[in-house]
């Protein structure tokens, strides 16, 4: 229809509607068509306009969610106190590598992964490998610490409760905890 109807506006529209069935390549090769057939046409205008508004956009929130990654960066230094009430800081891994891992006794995805971040820590602890467990619990109790049942004796329990995990947020996630 875009090639061979002649009214600029009606293929505008059509292309602004069919604009979610296209490929992003098939949407540009479209417009730039019907640009070049129509190029004083108001309405292929402003479509190029909002179109390029909306790229403007994403590849500013693709800039943005970047630069907040964390992803090959150094770790700040978040400092927690374990089970016990002593402080635990990242920098006391410094040259190990270690796992992060955000959980709490309240999520059920937490829980289920915990058999795997346990698997991990066996199979690697013996390479300068570690995990460091933050619980997002905001109440002490049975609950906070990993499950001994899955035999989670090696990582190292931290709380976040006291507030002080507040300057390392992960950005790239919509709710905490999260798994993928």
């Amino acid at each position: 229809m875009l090639n061979t109807n002649s009214n600029s506006t009606v293929c505008a529209l059509a292309l602004s509607w069919s604009s979610r069935s296209f490929s992003q390549q098939e949407f540009e090769a479209s417009l730039a068509h019907m640009l070049e057939k129509y190029p004083t046409n108001e309405a292929i205008i402003g479509l190029k306009k909002n179109y390029d508004q909306q790229l403007a956009q994403m590849a500013q929130q693709d800039k943005e969610d970047n630069n907040d990654s964390w992803v090959g960066k150094p770790a700040p230094d978040l400092s927690l106190p374990d089970a016990n009430g002593r402080a635990i800081s990242i920098s006391s891994f410094k040259g190990k590598f270690v796992l992060v891992d955000f959980w709490a006794s309240w999520c059920g995805p937490c829980r289920a992964e915990n058999p795997n971040v346990v698997k991990a820590y066996q199979e690697y602890k013996n390479r300068n490998f570690t995990v460091l467990g933050v619980s997002l619990d905001k109440e002490k109790g049975p609950g906070r610490k990993p499950s001994t049942k899955t035999g989670s004796t090696g990582p190292t329990s931290a709380t976040s409760n006291s507030g002080t995990a507040k300057p390392w947020k992960p950005s790239s996630s919509t709710a905490s905890p999260s798994t993928c």
